[in-house]
């Protein structure tokens, strides 16, 4: 039996300006050193980091080099996996870092809940972006375990900075021939051995997003395997070895393979890379993946609007079938049913000002699908607006996957007299659409000075389905409360009570 718990495999292929940090990120783990057993496989190096290597190496007994020829990043994490150790596997990309409870963290999740084979770890991008990755929301709720029968969206691409049962991979190779998507290709084998797998929001994997923007990932744009055969060594190959495994390809495997491929919807290509008979290729394989998503699965997809999913739900049908798309109670429908869309999507506000005794009131109007049918309504009164250039906003451009139509949200706005306005809504025929205030315009810095040019002050809220505007005159010092960091207001005036405004989302504390 081995005396190493954890083996940690690290790929090193010219990352000088990285490694330390890298390494000490695990040396200093927050959990019993001599438990852990750490690989640098340097994989053909012209830099200087084999001498990184060779330092730790010569430190610690439970750090170990492997010096080979360049073979790639997978052949790398398999020689690496070869000569672990450890019960628990991870690996982790040498520019990359993890936080400091991490293994500790991980390790007690796999001790504690053996019908798993893998724990994830949450996602937060530094250096050129500093964000949370885009499918934080995993960790939002209280779920420890993962079914992916039951949960969709719970999708996970990457191997680095997740902790693996050996026992689980025993038989399993990172696939040499693939170039790109190697995690994927990957991951997918993974879980079509167990349909659960656990979520440990405590841990971070730091990915580092390069300011050079020479990574793997930050290049494979400019790479044509990214556009021909990816589709086939991964997202072809996903659905159809699912559907070998379960007998169908299950709604998960669904969203596993269009949530990765969605963005390619809504893309600039790169001009002059693929000839005119690649790129045909490349839509024919794409349209013909998409074919074998059910709309559920299309629908439910988080990282693009409806606009897009508008566009795949006809790409999938002839020209006789297209889509049928109302306005009802509320809510898109699609072919009678109803969808549930972001407000964000149709209208959003994005700046109201007042100027000469007037109230401009500026929102972006996305009526593709409602074409002239969006009108807005003051105090109950249709009025008019106007399409303008709005210098602070980029405006959207949505296309349609085969290249033959482009459409722009538009910029518009309302004049009105700021003296007798109470009300403002936007409406389909009679039904009333719900609208969004802007991030930008709810910024920490925007709303303060707004409010404080204006001499006046502005209560946006929620009231059941509608959201109402106030003006009011107010003595900012007695009338308001405001928070810096958080975007906390809260607005206390003589006929209305009390207005959270919480990150952008609005909420009303009690009724006015």
């Amino acid at each position: 039996m081995s005396k190493y718990k954890i083996s940690v495999i690290v790929p090193v292929y010219n990352v000088y300006d990285y490694l330390d940090d890298c390494v000490l990120s695990l040396i200093n783990q927050k959990y019993d050193f001599s438990k852990v057993e750490i690989i640098l496989v340097n994989d053909g190096s012209t830099d200087n980091s084999l001498e990184i290597c060779k330092k730790y190496a010569d430190k610690y007994d439970n750090i170990k080099l492997i010096d080979k020829k360049n073979g790639g990043l997978s052949d790398s994490r398999n020689c690496g996996f070869k000569a672990s150790h450890g019960e628990y596997i991870m690996f982790l990309d040498s520019d990359d870092l993890i936080s400091d409870k991490s293994l500790l963290y991980l390790s007690q999740f796999l001790d504690e809940h053996k019908e798993v084979d893998f724990v994830i770890s949450r996602v937060r991008m530094f250096e050129k972006t500093n964000k949370w990755h885009y499918l934080d929301y995993r960790f939002k709720s209280n779920k420890t375990i993962v079914n992916i029968e039951k949960d969709i969206n719970y999708v996970q691409y990457h191997s680095t900075g997740i902790l693996i049962r050996r026992t689980a991979i025993t038989d399993l190779e990172f696939d040499k021939k693939v170039k790109i998507g190697e995690d994927m290709h990957f991951m997918s084998r993974l879980l079509f051995k167990n349909n659960l797998f656990g979520v440990e929001k405590r841990s971070i994997l730091y990915y580092r997003k390069r300011y050079s923007n020479d990574s793997i990932v930050q290049k494979q744009m400019g790479n044509k395997y990214y556009y021909v055969s990816i589709l086939k060594d991964i997202y072809k190959f996903i659905l159809d070895e699912s559907a070998k495994v379960y007998g169908y390809v299950p709604k998960y495997f669904q969203y596993y393979v269009l949530n990765s491929l969605v963005e390619r919807f809504d893309m600039d290509y790169p001009k002059g890379l693929l000839s005119k008979e690649e790129f045909d290729e490349y839509i024919k394989l794409l349209t013909g993946i998409l074919k074998s998503i059910d709309d559920e699965v299309i629908l439910k997809q988080r990282r693009v609007g409806f606009n897009i999913k508008y566009y795949l739900l006809n790409l999938k049908r002839d020209s006789k079938n297209k889509v049928k798309v109302g306005y009802k109670n509320n809510r898109i429908c699609i072919d009678d049913k109803p969808y549930k869309f972001k407000v964000s999507e149709f209208i959003r506000i994005l700046n109201i000002e007042k100027k000469d005794g007037k109230v401009r009131i500026y929102f972006v109007l996305n009526d593709y699908l409602f074409k002239n049918r969006i009108n807005p309504y003051i105090n109950d009164e249709k009025v008019k607006y106007k399409e303008v250039e709005y210098q602070d906003y980029d405006k959207k451009v949505y296309r349609d996957v085969l290249f033959r139509s482009i459409y722009e949200e538009k910029v518009c706005m309302i004049e009105h007299s700021y003296k007798n306005i109470k009300t403002l809504c936007f409406k389909i025929g009679s039904e009333s659409i719900p609208y969004s205030i802007s991030e930008a315009f709810l910024s920490n810095y925007d709303s303060e000075i707004r409010y404080k040019r204006f001499g006046l002050m502005l209560v946006i809220f929620k009231y059941r389905k509608n959201i109402i505007l106030f003006y009011k005159t107010c003595n900012f010092s007695r009338d308001i409360w405001y928070k810096f960091k958080n975007y906390r207001y809260n607005f206390k005036a003589d006929n209305y009570k009390n207005v959270l405004v919480n990150k952008g989302k609005i909420k009303v504390i009690k009724k006015y």
